[in-house]
């Protein structure tokens, strides 16, 4: 079986990370500090699909998180590309461990892309927000600074 080619991922590209009430939360990649990471921001604006024609300029929309990934999921398909080349959301100086740039990224978190799904799945209550036994504050670290938890978020039961 032929393998699909990946996708190149870069700064700008507007994609969605799947829910599992099908809808996509909407996510910017603001750079690649290194090969295979990506710094993106996450916004509270959800879409049906990736032909999401009428998405709103990204700057007017609420940011949810900043964070560092991997691109696996981008580049596989598993995340679809809604826009490929949009004005960054945020200025650098709000980008995700911005605070380790200058020491080569020592002390920079890194989330791999299963606990950013759980994240967004868990911003619209469809599983708990302390899905993680061993560090329940985790989605709660995640937030942007001066973001409240989203009021959809259940804290411990998910959906009903």
């Amino acid at each position: 079986m032929k393998r699909k080619p990946k996708i190149k991922v870069f700064p700008g590209m507007v994609f969605g990370v799947p829910q599992k009430d099908t809808m996509l939360l909407v996510g910017q990649v603001l750079e690649r500090p290194s090969d295979p990471l990506m710094s993106m921001v996450l916004f509270d604006h959800r879409v049906a699909s990736a032909d999401a024609a009428d998405l709103p300029p990204l700057r007017t929309l609420r940011v949810l998180a900043t964070a560092t990934t991997f691109s696996d999921g981008i580049e596989r398909s598993i995340w679809p590309v809604i826009k490929e080349n949009e004005p960054l959301a945020l200025p650098q100086s709000q980008w995700p461990n911005e605070h380790a740039r200058a020491k080569q990224w020592v002390g920079r978190r890194v989330y791999n892309s299963l606990i950013i799904e759980d994240f967004v799945n868990a911003c619209a209550g469809l599983i708990p927000w302390r899905s993680y036994a061993a560090t329940p504050d985790c989605f709660d670290k995640m937030l942007f600074p001066g973001v409240q938890r989203p009021k959809e978020a259940d804290l411990e039961s998910g959906p009903t």
